[in-house]
């Protein structure tokens, strides 16, 4: 199977920590890596770096400076820089991941309500 680079862009530690460990409980026999951001700078330089690799990108509604508009900034960004992957928008706010998709994520997933079985279906590449 191809290999998972998830770029998860959260500002929150512990949800990155608890979606992590979740997440690799769902692998199974994948390969699946984690670069993880808290700020839209940490972000964009790892997507820099990474970005033949990252199959997959997770973005929270609350990323630093800017909130909202930081996290619409970095999906429009990525999206204008060529990546084609599945981009996953993740806020406790219904009107943060319309904007998100607005900016070009395929899929809305609304905090706390994350770990279920669609957002490992849509997280990893088969």
């Amino acid at each position: 199977s191809k290999k998972t680079v998830l770029l998860l862009v959260e500002d929150e530690e512990a949800m990155r920590a608890v979606l992590i460990e979740w997440l690799r409980g769902k692998q199974e026999e994948r390969v699946f890596e984690v670069l993880q951001a808290s700020t839209i700078k940490e972000a964009q330089k790892l997507f820099e770096g990474h970005r033949t690799s990252i199959t997959t990108i997770v973005i929270g509604g609350e990323i630093h400076p800017h909130g909202i508009d930081s996290s619409c900034e970095l999906a429009r960004g990525f999206r204008d820089q060529g990546f084609h992957g599945m981009m996953i928008a993740t806020s406790g706010a219904g009107d943060n991941n319309e904007k998100l998709l607005d900016s070009g994520c395929n899929y809305q997933f609304m905090k706390p309500n994350l770990l279920n079985d669609d957002f490992a279906r849509v997280v990893f590449v088969d």
